[in-house]
């Protein structure tokens, strides 16, 4: 921008100094012509003829060299004194052609001013247009009369009319040259012709190169065709990948051709020109009917799932129809959950044996979730037609499915709903296996407690034991009045703890004994001299110190003062194995922002993920009850 008031100050500059010039230097403008009003001067008068001059012929020769000098100015000056009444410009005066006149100020001035003229509107149109035009989501035309650096349309196609010194490209869209390129003409996802010059390379990435001027590099085209007309020119050679060459008889050619032949690659470029990059994943255009072949094989598929497994169809879809804020929450915190845990078990070595399983079950869980997201799409619809066969879950598919298919033919929404129904999907079936869960669990705590454990104390006397009877009274009689041994009571039975008759313990008693542990652990790396306090080597301490704990004493000191204890969900011992993973899981409770954790506050059941990964949960247990 400097550059232009620069150059428009110097340009003013200049016409003020040419407009001046006539004033400042005088000796450049021409001689003024005399006024109408002077008098033409009186020519000299002849002297009177004396009686000593010559003969009369040397003195009629002597006057009439003067008086040819004398008449001769007389007629200009008549000359002059008409001229103001024609009132002609003094620059077009007539001038004698045999001699060269010196070029006046005014004619300078509009000489200058007119090469100033030109060279400002020459930079005019220049700022105009611009040296480089770089555009989103709309397409560029460069006329005849205009000269850029280079053209880019994002996401629209490029015309060039006039001059592009360096490049003219179109991604997603077309590339036109009817003018001049200097250096590029480019295409991706769109086809390139030129019919005019281009400098070097020519480039088609996804479309066809339609060649009809001149090319003066290589010509490149990858997933379409390449064709050269009647006045076609190039001087470099044409590479083909996955199409064709088409070459009319008078085209010159002057390199070579190399030619790949890749048919599928035709199908894909077709496919992402007129879906993927609209947004979309499914279109109606030409070349595209594999991309529906293929959603129709998926729609098979999820068929078959509804036809094998229907009743877990229909569960998993009252699922989401009853529960969906939990059902929500869960597909969130699977997808941030199964990049840790398969870190994790990539970390211990042993766990990588694990993850081609973990891997081959969430894609099946992700199949079944996308079905049963069809399902629930079609449920919408079947709904209103009442039960009976509409309700049955291969109808339900397939309508959803239908309905889903016209949904991916949407720019923009196609992907949403692509990512939503795997999301959801996904987290609708982990959270129906958490609900089967617990009520298998609530079912195993609802059955009848032993026998033993149920037997009461007696009110009355026991009854009279036979070898004191026959000892007092003889044989098969008893004494009237005979003492009775005092009754001893039973000493009460020791507190069990289970996970089904003490209650669960909250999150922020929890959180108490935590934070104990944590203080300890702490205290203990800052005792050791040599090692230096990290927090990574805080949380590994505390996972070893707790997981020795839980297996050695059911709980943690932390656990111990605030009297919680860890149980198993079956009331069987902890081992080694189970403290082992509830002390790996901590891991995953804490990195995903410790939802974990705070997974206790709002769960039916008080527990966390590792305790629901370990089939653990954390009690109250009674003060009377020691475990020390």
């Amino acid at each position: 921008m400097k550059r232009h008031y620069l150059l428009g100050f110097l340009s003013a500059v200049a016409a003020l100094a040419l407009i001046l010039a006539p004033i400042t230097r005088g000796e450049n403008s021409p001689p003024p012509a005399p006024a109408a009003t002077d008098k033409p001067a009186p020519p000299p008068a002849a002297e009177p003829a004396k009686p000593e001059t010559p003969p009369a012929p040397v003195a009629a020769e002597a006057p009439a060299a003067p008086s040819a000098a004398t008449v001769t100015p007389a007629p200009q000056a008549d000359e002059s004194a008409k001229e103001p009444e024609a009132a002609e410009p003094p620059s077009k005066e007539l001038r004698r052609l045999d001699t060269e006149v010196a070029p006046t100020a005014g004619d300078v001035h509009r000489k200058v001013r007119k090469a100033i003229k030109e060279a400002v509107r020459k930079h005019t149109v220049s700022h105009h247009t611009g040296n480089e035009r770089v555009v989103f989501l709309q397409d560029i035309l460069v006329e005849k009369d205009e000269t850029v650096d280079q053209a880019v349309s994002i996401c629209g196609s490029t015309t060039v009319d006039g001059e592009a010194s360096d490049q003219a490209v179109s991604i997603c869209g077309n590339t036109t040259v009817n003018g001049t390129v200097g250096a590029q003409a480019v295409s991706v996802l769109g086809s390139t012709t030129v019919n005019g010059s281009v400098g070097d390379q020519v480039v088609a990435v996804g479309g066809d190169v339609v060649v009809n001027g001149h090319v003066g590099g290589q010509i490149v085209s990858v997933g379409g065709n390449v064709k050269l007309g009647p006045d076609a020119v190039v001087n470099g050679e044409v590479v083909v990948v996955g199409g064709t060459l088409q070459k009319n008889p008078t085209a010159e050619l002057h390199g070579n051709v190399q030619q790949v032949r890749l048919p599928a690659i035709n199908w894909l470029f077709a496919w992402a020109r007129s879906a993927l990059f609209k947004g979309r994943l499914l279109s109606f255009e030409s070349g595209t009917g594999w991309a529906w072949l293929v959603a129709g094989a998926f729609l098979g598929l999820y068929l078959l799932c509804a036809l094998i497994f229907p009743r877990g169809i229909v569960k998993c879809a009252e699922t989401l129809e009853q529960r969906p804020g939990f059902t929500i929450l869960t597909a969130l915190l699977t997808m941030l959950a199964m990049p840790l845990v398969i870190t994790l078990l990539a970390i211990t070595g042993i766990g990588i044996l694990v993850i081609p399983f973990l891997v081959t079950g969430l894609f099946a869980a992700k199949l079944f979730g996308r079905a049963t997201m069809l399902a629930w799409f079609g449920r919408r619809f079947t709904g209103w037609l009442g039960g009976g066969l509409f309700s049955h879950a291969v109808l339900n598919v397939l309508i959803g499915g239908i309905l889903v298919a016209l949904l991916y033919t949407v720019p923009i929404l196609a992907f949403i709903v692509s990512m939503l129904i795997g999301i959801l999907g996904l987290g609708t079936v982990v959270y129906t296996l958490i609900l089967s869960m617990r009520r298998s669990a609530g079912q195993q705590s609802a059955k009848p407690a032993p026998a033993a454990a149920a037997v009461a104390p007696m009110a009355g006397p026991p009854p009279p034991v036979a070898g004191v009877a026959f000892a007092a009274g003889g044989a098969g009689e008893s004494v009237a009045g005979a003492a009775v041994p005092p009754v001893v009571p039973l000493a009460a039975p020791p507190a069990v703890v289970s996970a089904a008759t003490l209650p669960r313990a909250g999150f922020w008693i929890r959180t108490g004994a935590l934070a104990i542990d944590l203080i300890l652990c702490v205290l203990i790396i800052k005792l050791i001299p040599w090692v230096h306090f990290r927090c990574s080597l805080v949380l590994l301490v505390l996972a070893a110190y707790g997981a020795v704990m839980w297996k050695l004493r059911g709980t943690t000191v932390g656990g111990s003062i605030c009297h919680l204890k860890v149980v198993r969900l079956d009331d069987r011992p902890l081992d080694w194995t189970v403290v082992v993973v509830r002390a790996l899981s901590c891991f995953l409770s804490l990195f995903v922002v410790g939802l974990g954790f705070l997974w206790v506050a709002f769960d039916d059941e008080k527990q966390s993920w590792h305790d629901k990964i370990a089939g653990t949960a954390v009690v109250k247990v009674p003060k009377s009850v020691s475990l020390i």
